[in-house]
């Protein structure tokens, strides 16, 4: 196949820049021969620098590349255009495989028999479902079948990202008070079984598990938004243009087709009035979080994902493996500070006074139920997908679970491995290359329970930590 070929042709260009570098340096001293300043300049080292901000404690950097001119160009140039070539040619030469499979029979129609034409037919109807019709035979057929008749629209199909396991609860539901008491009797009814346990990795299994069977028996998942705003009267009169141009009433097709249009218009108008009523209507109730979700429902178009990134010497990645395996690559090396290379002076420093007592019990059922009703609503779930609303609206029963489990952690310390892990979600800052990782920023999302833990022991320390801490370090201080 021709774009087979000429995909291999380009990706060996890769390994040719020497000789492309040899064929321009012959041109350009052919050209002036007497310019030696060009040439130093393209072997000339140059420093390149990371694209982040350093830490206020950071000494120089040791992570600076040094290149020469030539090999900047080779990463910065000559590879990325070889990469963007063979990426839009893979690309192409997928979607001539799938039109070529699905046909490459009509090619072929004088040597298939019936049933491999028929087979072929019902492929071809089965792949576009809503772009194929039936229409009537043509007379010179001589038959009273009805042709096919076919609007094809081929794009490339975009990857979409699947959910896995993640269930995505409609928390919206808790707001109704007798959804919200079902949902803590079921909590009620299914923590009886944690005052039988006392390791604390068996009972934070046990609560996670109990938490969202709860949780999908009685709130369920949130349903997918629909764009939908055709109205019924709309869709009639289409069904009646159909049928009329089936009919082959050519007028009142026509006449059809523009009531349609009329009426689509009008239903587009009233489905973009409804949702800036919605925005508005939440912005004047503060409740932003419904009014930012209707404005993206305004918008136009969605912003296009990134279908591969790019290595760090500009390489293009592009099955999903190895993305994640870029993805973590970067963020490991953004996280990760070398330790300072000079040794401090500790000369003449005056010795710190010994740390205060601090409460080293357990947490009470109080300073749970505070630590619970800090938590702010709203937020993305971590790992274990419990959210703050399903903390909050599980009454009792969740507050005195969950002491439990912080209880055996506390004692035992042993932390479950769900409030240890975080999930890195990269987000676009909204300019740069959408496949250079350089231009994303990362939001960690952490398990919530495990933030329960978290503002126990800060509140255990808080106050001696304000009253010992430099005033340097004030500047989130409540009263500095």
């Amino acid at each position: 196949m021709l774009l087979e070929s000429l995909l291999q042709f380009v990706e060996d260009l890769r390994s040719q820049f020497d000789d492309f570098e040899a064929k321009a340096m012959a041109k350009c001293n052919d050209c002036d021969p007497c310019d030696v300043t060009s040439n130093a300049a393209y072997y000339a080292n140059t420093q390149c620098i990371r694209k982040r901000t350093r830490h206020h404690d950071e000494l120089d950097s040791a992570e600076d590349v040094t290149l020469t001119g030539r090999d900047k160009f080779r990463v910065t140039a000559f590879l990325p255009i070889i990469d963007k070539l063979c990426a839009a040619l893979q690309q192409r030469l997928a979607a001539y495989s799938d039109l070529r499979e699905k046909f490459g029979f009509l090619s072929e129609i004088s040597k298939k028999t019936n049933t491999e034409l028929k087979e072929a037919a019902e492929k071809l109807v089965s792949s576009y479902p809503r772009d194929l019709e039936a229409g009537r035979s043509a007379e010179f057929f001589g038959t009273d079948h009805k042709l096919v008749v076919a609007t094809l629209k081929l794009h490339v199909k975009s990857r979409r990202i699947s959910r896995g396991n993640h269930t995505v609860f409609h928390l919206e539901k808790l707001k109704d008070l007798t959804c919200a008491h079902e949902y803590a009797v079921a909590v009620s009814n299914r923590f009886d079984v944690l005052g039988a346990l006392g390791d604390p990795v068996e009972l934070w299994d046990t609560f996670k598990r109990e938490t969202l069977q709860a949780a999908k028996e009685c709130i369920g998942e949130r349903p997918r938004s629909r764009r939908g705003f055709v109205s019924t009267e709309t869709l009639e009169k289409i069904e009646e243009s159909r049928a009329a141009r089936l009919a082959g009433n050519q007028d009142q097709h026509r006449a059809l087709s523009r009531r349609t249009r009329t009426l689509l218009g009008r239903d587009k108008e009233r489905h973009v009035r409804s949702l800036a009523e919605d925005v508005e209507g939440h912005f004047n109730a503060n409740d932003l979080r419904p009014a930012y979700r209707a404005l993206k429902k305004l918008r136009s178009k969605s912003p296009s994902r990134a279908s591969a990134n790019r290595t760090a010497d500009g390489r293009l990645v592009s099955d999903m493996n190895g993305q994640i395996a870029r993805w973590a690559e970067y963020f490991g090396q953004l996280l990760t500070v070398n330790p300072p290379t000079e040794q401090l002076h500790t000369t003449g420093l005056q010795a710190v006074d010994a740390d205060p007592p601090i409460d080293k019990t357990a947490p009470s059922l109080d300073e749970v139920r505070e630590a619970v009703a800090k938590l702010r609503g709203g937020k993305a779930a971590g790992v274990c997908n419990i959210s703050a609303e399903l903390l909050k609206a599980g009454g009792e029963a969740m507050i005195r679970g969950l002491h439990a489990v912080l209880t055996a952690v506390w004692q035992s310390g042993t932390i479950p491995h769900d409030w240890k892990r975080g999930l890195v979600v990269p987000i676009w800052q909204g300019k740069g290359d959408r496949q250079d990782c350089n231009n994303y920023r990362g939001i960690t999302l952490l398990s919530v329970p495990g933030k329960v833990l978290t503002h126990l022991l800060l509140s255990r320390i808080r106050s001696h930590l304000v009253k010992h801490q430099r005033h340097q370090q004030s500047g989130f201080t409540p009263g500095k």
